[in-house]
């Protein structure tokens, strides 16, 4: 879908809306909230909200909802994030969302991931997993990132075997697993101390033809570790270099730390 295709599509949808303020642009909104230099955490106090129009608030959700797929930084993502949870403005992303789908636009994975990342950044886990699950009513299917900002937000509430689920709903939805998907889900089980669960996707990435990053040797190093499985986490650590990936100060610190445990 065009850029315009999207913005005549959006003024269509707030039309309704009656007269008020055109949409921001991300400079504008930026101008707004009166950040001199570069994206930097907000400090709003909720007693002043950004938007004090509703029907604003409600035009800078469908914006975000059209436009989250075309920014670019982790710092434009985090202001979007932080503005949603001021206030907590999720019945409005929600509403923006139902008049996009009555509108006919097409509603992406990515309209409906900043509701998922504000949900988590505000501590709603449930309403982040809830969130993904409705995908489906709003005609989205998700995509890999999506999928690993879920499986990310189920490891981290230790929910082990909900994150297994949803990577069986990846493969099943013929969404293709990417390295993060896989460093995710292998620290979970390095983390719940099945180091064998850990390996068996370390192999399946090879199978996909995947490369481990310098990241996923580490992770699996450390859960070998810790499972007093120093001698194959050497013999990784050298399988690691013979491929290619060059340890670090960090993976160095584990593998030392293992053998200092294990020796005592």
């Amino acid at each position: 879908m065009s850029s315009a295709t999207s913005l005549l599509q959006c003024d269509v949808v707030v039309g309704d809306l009656g007269p008020s303020p055109p949409m921001l642009s991300l400079s504008k909104f930026r101008k707004a909230l009166e950040i001199p230099y570069g994206f930097r955490r907000l400090f709003i106090p909720s007693e002043e909200p950004v938007f004090p129009n509703p029907q604003l608030d409600l035009r800078f959700c469908i914006w975000v909802a059209l436009k989250f797929e075309s920014l670019t930084t982790r710092g434009h993502c985090n202001l979007v994030s932080e503005v949603l949870c001021t206030n907590k403005r999720f019945s409005h992303y929600w509403e923006a969302l139902e008049l996009l789908k009555k509108a006919g636009v097409l509603i992406t994975s990515d309209s409906v991931r900043p509701l998922i990342r504000a949900y988590w950044q505000m501590g709603l886990a449930d309403k982040a997993i809830e969130s993904f699950g409705r995908m489906s009513e709003l005609g989205c299917r998700p995509d890999a990132h999506a999928f690993n900002t879920i499986l990310n937000v189920a490891l981290r509430k230790d929910l082990f075997f909900l994150a297994l689920g949803v990577y069986n709903l990846m493969l099943k939805s013929n969404c293709s697993p990417d390295e993060y998907t896989y460093n995710v889900l292998i620290d979970g089980f390095c983390k719940t101390d099945n180091v064998k669960g850990a390996l068996e996707m370390f192999d399946e990435m090879d199978q996909r033809n995947i490369l481990p990053s310098l990241l996923t040797f580490t992770i699996i190093i450390s859960g070998l570790c810790h499972g007093k499985k120093v001698d194959d986490a050497w013999r990784l650590f050298n399988v690691m270099r013979e491929r290619g990936c060059q340890p670090d100060l960090i993976s160095y610190n584990v593998l030392i730390d293992g053998f200092a445990s294990w020796g005592g």
